[in-house]
Order: C-alpha cells, then structure tokens, then sequence
C-alpha cells in the first residue's frame, strides 16, 4: 500500500511535467499544419494560375452606351432595340407593352434594310458594320427575330456575304467574352495569391 502511495505522489508531477512538455510541441505541430496548408493553397492557386491562356495586351473596358432619346443611325437603333431587349427578357408584357415592343422590332429592322440599301461605302464596309449590328441584336433572344427579318430582306446577292459578316463578328464577341471571363478569373487568383503570401 505504501508503496502504491508513493507512486501514485512520484507519478503526478511526471505525467504535469510531460503535459507542459508537449504544449509547445503541439503548437508546433499546428503551426506546421497551418503552414503546409498555406503552401498547399498557394501552389493550388499557382497552378490554377499557370493554366490559364496567356493574357492579352487588350484592357477591357465595357462600352457604355448611352441610350438615344431620338434614334437617328442604326447604331442608334440597335442600341435602342439592344436595350428595351434587356428590359424585357424573361419578363410577362401585357398586351400594350407586347404591341410596343413588336413594333420596336418593326421599326428597327425596316431602318438596318434601309440603311443597309442605301449606304455607297465600300462593300466589305458595310457588310462588316451591318454584320455587328447584326450580331448584337442576335446576343438577345427576344432582340434576334430582327436580325433574322433583316437578313431576309436584303438583296439576295448580299446576303450570303452580309451572313459571313454577322458570324465572324460573332466570334470575335464570344472570343473577347472569353477574354474577358479570363482576364477577370486572373485577377480573382492573383488576389488570393497575395492574400496567402501575406498570410505565410
């Protein structure tokens, strides 16, 4: 019994002395962890960031288009049509808001053929310029019928050439809308990467 005593009383301090012992080895082995997993986050963003396309020289800078109270050119028009087509997609229009809205599409669509008819620039030109206003009108799917309609009414001999235009120009939209996505998910990455390199 006297012996048990004595070892129960000469163990307390052993089993204290190691507890305080291994506090700071604990703290160590957190502040590994925290350390190995920052480097993990960091090299995970790293990567993310090599695999991105290399950047392009271009700045991107949304145009803003202010919306004509007159409409005169058919950029003013498609500007207008692009607009009220991002007012009303996805949305219920009752009768009179319908009715405004088709005649809208009318309005737009007789002024591109028109203008379109009667420009003298040279051919390549035109189809280049009325291809964009083209494409834009077709980013909508409530703004695209114009595109259609105009295409339908211009000279049948132009019309194959005024489609190859609409299509390149569509490209080069998805193209920089890419461009774009990525240079923004660039930005994101190098942001986290200086917060972790600040954290390190």
């Amino acid at each position: 019994m006297a012996q048990q005593a004595v070892q129960r009383h000469t163990s307390r301090p052993v089993t204290a002395q190691q507890q305080i012992a291994q506090a700071p080895l604990r703290a160590a082995s957190l502040e590994r962890q925290e350390v190995e997993q920052l480097y993990l986050q960091r090299q995970t963003v790293v990567e993310q960031l090599d695999a991105l396309p290399q950047p392009e020289t271009v700045m991107f800078q949304r145009q803003v288009h202010s919306i004509p109270a007159k409409p005169q050119s058919p950029a003013d028009w498609v500007t207008v049509m692009r607009h009220q087509a991002e007012q009303v997609e996805g949305k219920s229009l009752d009768s009179r808001q319908y009715a405004q809205f088709t005649a809208l599409q009318r309005q737009v669509a007789q002024t591109l053929v028109q203008s379109f008819r009667s420009d003298r620039g040279p051919a390549q030109s035109r189809y280049d310029i009325y291809g964009e206003h083209l494409a834009t009108l077709q980013r909508h799917e409530v703004s695209a019928p114009v595109s259609r309609v105009v295409l339908g009414l211009v000279p049948a001999g132009e019309r194959l050439a005024l489609q190859r235009a609409v299509d390149a120009a569509v490209q080069r939209s998805v193209a920089e809308a890419q461009q774009e996505r990525t240079f923004i998910q660039r930005q994101t990455l190098q942001r986290q990467l200086a917060e972790l390199e600040h954290l390190s």
